[in-house]
């Protein structure tokens, strides 16, 4: 009996005592790992989305400037025809209203000519001074020899003069086509840069956007499942464990987090709750034992009462029976003396048992309770983990915005487009050239509204993504409330037990208490019977004391059975609440 009390309090000091394996990478963080490698995608795509949306719009403003600078030398292309034609009017009708006219016209192209001289490369700016030049000669014929004639009446000079500056303006009017030819081919190859740009953009923002979904996905599923994983094995040990099951086998969670220190937490439970229940059956055992021995005492030693009552009776027929019925109570008092110093030994090692079942019961509560806490924990940060994907749902969101302004940027473009083709319609046959490239920037911003489209429709698939990750990590939400409600409930069948366990403890020291009063009495008994034995020949007197002591060990007697049978009464009760549990 002795050997196994100590293998039981050796198993419970290696419950106690098992170590908790120090906490690795939490559930939170693993997370917000998640969350940061999402965002790092988002973050990178944005990045390379606003660099080529910056780089386009350069290139916009560039195509923009291009329009205009072809536009003006279509304008600087009129105005040298125009100039032609009002000499002509002026030497036929001899007014100098069309001299104004020229002089207007001429100060137009010299307007035109500065302002689209910034905007020229050196080889452009060559030809344009080219053209300059032309018009200076042109002005010089002008004034020296065109205006003279037509006052001095010299018809056939100033006509003559006049060919000679048609035949100069044909000069720079092919001067003019060179350089429109250059610009617009500068306006191509920015037109196929801006085409390309988008292009890439439209590349990198669907890359990065998969690559996002694909990642976050994928960690979403691991970390997950993994965890639903963990939680399922703790929750189907607790639901065991509360169904009174101490066979069932330890957690076995892999990792280091709050979930692996639940598990041992679990486990260090239900080896603890083991060896209480193993030393409360133990306990209960022995009360029974001691119970049956005491009830035994109690019956012999009321034989021994109604033997001496019967002796007393017969006293009265001589001295020699009374020697032999003193004798008989003498040695059932001393035996009755020893069995009731045996059971208050008994009685107090099982109230020293009972004392430790209760350490070791507070011990499973506080456990229990850092149980209830550790999940309450992981409770707290799944529900968290919920709301900062909901968050990233809205982060997707805002990229439909970036996608909006590249929207207006396409808009702008199709309306510069029209602008354009309304100029070149007002510039005549010459302005057919500039017609085609309008043509093809309104095309190039229709393509750019299309892919607008597919963008928007992607940044909807995300959201949608987003929803589902949403949603799963609800149902993971969901199952570690589940696990909780049954880690209260476990708490809750401990503190039965606890409490029954205090209740036997208290009635174990008032069995003690009942008993130590026994031995008394029977101490005094076992002294009234050794007088009777030694006075023989005062039988009448002897015979009235030990009349008393036999009533008075009588009741006692009854006091002893009372407690044996309450006793075993409370051994039945813990025997029946033991017995739920199986080990």
């Amino acid at each position: 009996m002795k050997k196994n009390k100590k293998n039981k309090e050796r198993t419970t000091k290696k419950a106690k005592n098992k170590p908790v394996k120090r906490r690795g990478i939490s559930l939170g963080a693993k997370y917000a790992w998640i969350v940061i490698t999402i965002m790092l995608f988002f973050v990178i795509a944005s990045g390379v989305v606003y660099i080529l949306s910056s780089q386009s719009e350069v290139k916009l403003n560039e195509q923009e400037t291009k329009t205009s600078v072809a536009i003006d030398i279509g304008n600087m292309e009129s105005a040298f025809r125009a100039k032609n034609g009002l000499l002509g009017d002026y030497i036929t009708f001899k007014t100098n209203d069309y001299v104004s006219q020229y002089e207007e016209l001429n100060q137009s192209f010299q307007n035109i000519e500065e302002n689209v001289r910034q905007y020229l490369d050196k080889e452009q700016r060559t030809l344009l001074n080219q053209v300059v030049t032309i018009n200076e000669e042109i002005n010089t014929i002008v004034e020296e020899e065109i205006i003279p004639n037509v006052q001095d009446r010299n018809e056939g000079d100033a006509i003559a003069s006049r060919m000679k500056a048609t035949i100069i303006s044909r000069d720079a009017v092919g001067l003019l086509t060179q350089l429109t030819e250059s610009v617009q081919a500068e306006f191509e190859q920015s037109k196929n840069e801006m085409s390309s740009s988008f292009q890439q953009m439209q590349i990198a923002l669907m890359l990065g956007i998969v690559l996002a979904v694909l990642m976050a996905v994928l960690l979403l599923v691991i970390v997950n499942r993994r965890i639903r994983r963990n939680i399922h094995a703790v929750q189907d040990v607790a639901n065991e464990v509360a169904k009174g099951n101490l066979t069932v086998a330890d957690v076995s969670v892999k990792g280091k987090d709050e979930i692996a220190d639940l598990a041992q937490s679990i486990n260090s439970m239900k080896a603890s709750l083991h060896g209480i229940i193993h030393d409360v059956n133990f306990s209960n055992q022995s009360i029974t034992n001691q119970s049956n021995e005491l009830k035994h005492a109690a019956e012999s030693l009321k034989e021994g009462s109604e033997q001496i009552a019967s002796t007393m009776e017969e006293l009265s027929s001589g001295s020699e029976t009374q020697a032999e019925s003193a004798s008989q109570i003498s040695e059932l008092t001393e035996k009755l003396v020893g069995r009731m110093n045996l059971s208050v030994e008994n009685s107090e090692q099982i109230s020293s048992t009972s004392e430790k079942v209760m350490n070791l019961s507070v011990s499973g509560r506080e456990k229990m309770a850092d149980s209830v806490a550790q999940m309450s924990r992981i409770h707290t940060i799944v529900e968290d983990s919920v709301a900062k994907v909901k968050g990233l749902a809205k982060q997707s969101g805002e990229i439909s915005q970036l996608v909006e302004v590249i929207k207006d940027i396409a808009d702008q473009t199709n309306l510069l487009a029209l602008n354009a083709a309304i100029e070149a319609a007002r510039a005549g046959e010459h302005g057919k050239g500039f017609a085609v490239v309008a043509d093809e920037v309104r095309k190039l911003a229709e393509q750019v509204g299309n892919s607008v489209s597919d963008i928007t429709s992607i940044v909807s698939n995300i959201q949608n993504e987003s929803n589902i990750v949403s949603e799963t990590l609800q149902a993971g939400y969901e199952e570690v409330t589940v696990g909780t409600k049954q880690i209260h409930s476990t708490q809750e069948t401990f503190e039965g037990i606890d409490e029954a366990i205090a209740q036997m403890s208290h009635q174990i020291q008032e069995i003690t208490f009942n008993l130590q009063d026994v031995l008394n009495e029977s101490v005094n008994m076992s002294g009234s019977v050794e007088e009777i034995a030694s006075i023989s020949e005062e039988s009448a007197a002897g015979i009235e004391e030990t009349a008393a002591s036999v009533e008075q060990a009588s009741h006692s007697m009854d006091g002893i059975s009372k407690v044996a049978n309450d006793l075993n009464q409370l051994a039945g009760e813990l025997n029946r609440k033991v017995e739920k549990f199986r080990l």
